[in-house]
């Protein structure tokens, strides 16, 4: 797998294009908000882009990856994946956190102390397998993580509105406040 990175360039090359993701989470929220796909602002990007991004874990875990151009994509594409599913699921509840302000604290702990959580998980888990045996096993691990945003997404758990019933919605408000 690290064959990709045989050089101090070419590893800051595929850090580089695989960061990428996270500094353009700006447009990817400008993205979803003004072109639903499949009549979804959130829920049908969550799910393709973790289709792709598992898709991406998988020909890491599998293939015997030899060129910086092919890491730094599917690097690219799995940081995708994690940067819009966290961009848009933040969005929703800061949604919610609207709705009902009084919660917004305990929200925020809760999805902070899970990431923390996560975060002490893979750093027990990453080091030790790395050390012990292929690092590529660590991609492996990652698949089921990926994908795992995808059932409770598809089963409508992110309570994404259809994209014309929210405009409806939009116009109704505005028609409500002019009054």
């Amino acid at each position: 797998m690290f064959a990709a990175c045989t050089d101090g360039a070419s590893c800051q090359t595929v850090a580089a294009i695989s960061s990428t993701p996270w500094a353009i989470k700006g447009a990817i929220g400008v993205i979803s908000d003004a072109f639903p796909l499949f009549g979804y602002h959130k829920s049908s990007y969550i799910i393709l882009l973790s289709i792709l991004g598992t898709f991406a874990f998988f020909l890491l875990a599998s293939l015997p990856i030899r060129s910086p151009i092919t890491a730094a994509a599917l690097f690219f594409l799995a940081n995708f994946q994690i940067a819009t599913a966290d961009l848009l699921c933040e969005g929703k509840y800061a949604s919610l956190m609207q709705a009902k302000p009084h919660t917004g604290s305990s929200m925020v702990s809760l999805v902070w102390g899970c990431f923390q959580l996560g975060s002490l998980f893979a750093a027990l888990i990453v080091g030790p397998v790395a050390d012990n045996f292929d690092p590529q096993i660590i991609f492996w691990l990652c698949i089921p993580l990926a994908a795992s945003i995808i059932l409770p997404t598809s089963l409508g758990f992110l309570q994404d509105e259809t994209a014309s019933h929210r405009k409806l919605r939009r116009r109704s408000a505005e028609w409500t406040g002019a009054c």
